[in-house]
C-alpha cells in the first residue's frame, strides 16, 4: 500500500497516539492488516481514522495496527555483550552503592519488553548480584504496547530457541520443563517482574509512571525509539529522563544513541551498549573498569584533552602526524566535547587511515553530532576494514535508519546481531540455529553503497 492510499490523517494519528512510523520494517504487513480492520468498521477505510480516534490503544482495533507495525522478536540474554556492558557499567555499580549505603531499594523499568525475555534476563542478572526479594525492596516494571506480548510475558513459557544464549547451568537454575519442548520461568524471577500494558507516547511529562512508583535507577529502552517518528523520539526520550532517580541510568541500542534526545544526561559509550547517566550517577563512577573498548571518562582529567608534547619535533623526511590515544578520544566525547573528539579522531586516522577502531569511534561521534551522511561513510569504511565487527555493522545500520533507508537498516541490524551470535557461539563451542536473516556477507554490497 502506497502512502497516498492511506486514509487521510491515519499516519498522523498513528504517530500521535503510538509514536510509530508507518514506514518501519513491518510496512509490508501493515496494508493487509489495515484492510482487514477497515472491513469491520462502518464506512470502511474512509472512516477508519475517525473510528480509531475514539478508541483506547488497548482496543482490538488499535491492537491490530500495533501488531502489524511492531517487531517483537527477542530472546534471553539477547546479544550477551550488550547485557554484560549494561551490567558492568550501570547495574552492578548501582547494586554495590546501594548495598554499601544500606538502602536496598531498586527500581528498573524495561520499556518495550515484548514477551518478557529482557526483564527476566535483568532479574536473572540481579539474582546473580545477590539481589532478591527476601533482602531487597525490588521491582522490575516491564511495559509493552501489545496485549498479546504482555499476556505471553505473564505466562512465562518459552521454547528452547528463546533460551539458546543461556548456558546449561542458567537453564537448570531458572527454568522448569513445561512439556512440548517449552520451559517455564522460575518463580524467583517471575516474582521480581511486574508486567503492564503501556504506551510510551501517551505518558504525560513529569508522571512518575504507573501507580506512583518511585523514580527508576535503571531504564532499558532498547530497539524501541528507532521505530518512532522523530517528534515521538524526542518526547519519549525526555519522558524517560524525567522518570530517572537522581543517580539513574538509561540504556539504549547504538542506533538510539542521539545525545540531544537525552539532554542533560551524560552519554557513556560502552561499545555495544550506549548508556546515559545523570550527573550524580556519573560522579559516583570512582573506578576505571574497562568494558569492551570503553573506559570510564571520570578516570581521565578533562585537562588531559589539552595536553601536547612540548618536545621539539624529530627531523624526518615526512612530517609526523600525532596519533591520539583512542581512550582519550572517548573520554573527550563522553564529556560532551564532540567537535574536539571528532578532531582528535580524524588526527588518529591521518596517522593510520586503516584504523578500524578509530572509524567506529568517529562514526559514533558523527551520529551524535547529527551528521548521519558522514556517519554512514565512516561506518561503511569500518565495515570494510573490520568485517567481523558487530559494532561497526550496528553503527552502519543506525546511519541507514537515520537516512531513511529502513529496510536496509533492518537487514543490517539483523546481520550485526547474527554476527554477534556467531562470535559468542564460536567462543563457547556451541552451534547456532539456522539464520532467519541474511548473513552479513549477503547484505554487505547492497547495504554499504
Amino acid at each position: 500500500m502506497e502512502d497516498r492510499s492511506l486514509p487521510a490523517g491515519l499516519a498522523d494519528l498513528i504517530a500521535r497516539r503510538l509514536g510509530l512510523s508507518v514506514q518501519g520494517p513491518a510496512r509490508n504487513s501493515f496494508a493487509p492488516a489495515l484492510m482487514r480492520l477497515a472491513s469491520q468498521i462502518d464506512g470502511g477505510l474512509d472512516r477508519l481514522a475517525v473510528a480509531l480516534g475514539e478508541k483506547s490503544f488497548a482496543s482490538d482495533a488499535w491492537q491490530t495496527i500495533i501488531n502489524a507495525l511492531v517487531i517483537g522478536e527477542t530472546r534471553f540474554l539477547r546479544q550477551r555483550t550488550w547485557f554484560g556492558q549494561v551490567e558492568g557499567v550501570a547495574l552492578a555499580p548501582i547494586v554495590a552503592r546501594k548495598a554499601l549505603a544500606g538502602r536496598k531499594q531498586l527500581r528498573v523499568w524495561c520499556a518495550g519488553c515484548s514477551s518478557g525475555e529482557e526483564p527476566y534476563t535483568i532479574a536473572m542478572l540481579l539474582r546473580e548480584l545477590r539481589v532478591d526479594r527476601e533482602t531487597w525492596d525490588i521491582e522490575i516494571l516491564a511495559t509493552d504496547l501489545r496485549r498479546d506480548a504482555i499476556a505471553a510475558a505473564k505466562a512465562g513459557e518459552y521454547d528452547a530457541n528463546q533460551l539458546r544464549e543461556l548456558n546449561d547451568d542458567r537453564v537448570a537454575k531458572y527454568f522448569q520443563p513445561a512439556g512440548r519442548g517449552r520451559y517455564a520461568i522460575a518463580k524467583v524471577l517471575r516474582d521480581m517482574v511486574r508486567f503492564e500494558l503501556g504506551n510510551l507516547a501517551e505518558i504525560e511529562p513529569g508522571n512518575r509512571h504507573y501507580d506512583g512508583a518511585p523514580p527508576y535507577d535503571l531504564i532499558i529502552c532498547r530497539n524501541v525509539l528507532m521505530y518512532m517518528v522523530p517528534d515521538a523520539q524526542r518526547r519519549i526520550a525526555a519522558r524517560l529522563c524525567g522518570a530517572l532517580s537522581e543517580e539513574g541510568w538509561i540504556a539504549v541500542s547504538p542506533a538510539e544513541s542521539t545525545a540531544d534526545w537525552f539532554q542533560p544526561l551524560a552519554p557513556v559509550n560502552a561499545g555495544d551498549a550506549i548508556l546515559f547517566s545523570t550527573k550524580s550517577a556519573a560522579a559516583n563512577r570512582k573506578t576505571t573498569p574497562r568494558v569492551g573498548n570503553a573506559i570510564d571518562p571520570a578516570s581521565i582529567p578533562v585537562a588531559a584533552a589539552a595536553r601536547r608534547d612540548d618536545r621539539p619535533p624529530i627531523p624526518t623526511k615526512h612530517p609526523v602526524v600525532p596519533k591520539p590515544d583512542l581512550a582519550l578520544v572517548r573520554s573527550v566525547a563522553d564529556a560532551g566535547r564532540l567537535r574536539e573528539a571528532e578532531m582528535l579522531c580524524r588526527q588518529a586516522l591521518k596517522a593510520d587511515d586503516l584504523n578500524g577502531e578509530a572509524l567506529i569511534l568517529l562514526t559514533a561521534i558523527l551520529a551524535e553530532l547529527g551528521d548521519f551522511t558522514g556517519a554512514f561513510d565512516s561506518a561503511r569504511r569500518a565495515v570494510y576494514l573490520m568485517p567481523s565487527s558487530a559494532a561497526a555493522l550496528n553503527l552502519l545500520a543506525g546511519a541507514l535508519l537515520k537516512l531513511g533507508h529502513t529496510e536496509r537498516a533492518r537487514r543490517t541490524f539483523a546481520a550485526a546481531e547474527r554476527l554477534a551470535e556467531e562470535t559468542a557461539a564460536s567462543a563457547s563451542g556451541r552451534e547456532l540455529a539456522p539464520a532467519a536473516e541474511p548473513r552479513y556477507q549477503e547484505v554487505n554490497h547492497a547495504d554499504c553503497h
